[in-house]
């Protein structure tokens, strides 16, 4: 163990090891947190939140934005 000694890449063979673990422990957990939810799941939260918040300004505010932003699709 003592006898270990570092050795120094100068080639950067290992750049691509670290380019990997970082994208797969950074950048996709970071991804799927910040990745915006669809307008069902928004909308079966403020259901959620009416028996509390129901006559709450805000909660009314919330409640007509997020049916404006509603687009129709074809199925």
């Amino acid at each position: 163990m003592a006898g270990q000694q570092f050795q120094y890449d100068d080639s950067g063979n290992t750049f691509f090891y670290f380019l990997t673990s970082f994208v797969g422990l950074i950048v996709i957990p970071a991804t799927y947190y910040l990745w915006p939810r669809d307008q069902n799941a928004e909308q079966l939260r403020l259901k959620s939140l009416r028996r509390v918040h129901g006559r709450c300004l805000w909660y009314r505010l919330r409640l007509t934005k997020s049916q404006q932003s509603i687009i129709p699709t074809l199925k």
